[in-house]
């Protein structure tokens, strides 16, 4: 089986990459990391030589892949899911105020409502 992440370079994005990490150590399972850059948000993007380097000397198998600057990052992640078969879909949130902490933000609703695996949500931490 494998475990998909989605990734960006922000709290939330490292708090996904650490619990699929820890999940993927845990099981033994096949750990794919998704980076979905959009264009007008390049501050985000991290090379995948980096990710690759991060998860070097991992004892479970792994994959990046980088996502197409012109597709919805949702999207991206639930093609990943469905074609690797994934048991586990791994995101990050952020962190959002009092009254908005009881709705998602559109992409992690959209991934909970149409993922075919289990969805595991993570909270980003502030530093």
């Amino acid at each position: 089986m494998t475990i998909v992440v989605g990734y960006v370079a922000r709290p939330e994005g490292r708090a996904a990459l650490d619990a699929a990490v820890e999940e993927a150590r845990r099981t033994g399972e096949r750990l794919v990391v998704v980076t979905v850059v959009r264009a007008a948000s390049a501050d985000s993007e991290v090379p995948s030589d980096d990710l690759e380097q991060r998860l070097a000397g991992e004892p479970f198998p792994h994959v990046v892949r980088q996502g197409r600057g012109d597709r919805v990052p949702a999207d991206a992640l639930l093609h990943a899911v469905t074609e690797y078969r994934a048991r586990l879909l791994v995101i990050g949130m952020r962190p959002r105020p009092m009254m908005g902490r009881l709705l998602p933000g559109a992409t992690a609703q959209q991934l909970v409502l149409e993922s075919p695996c289990d969805v595991l949500t993570v909270r980003g931490r502030v530093r």
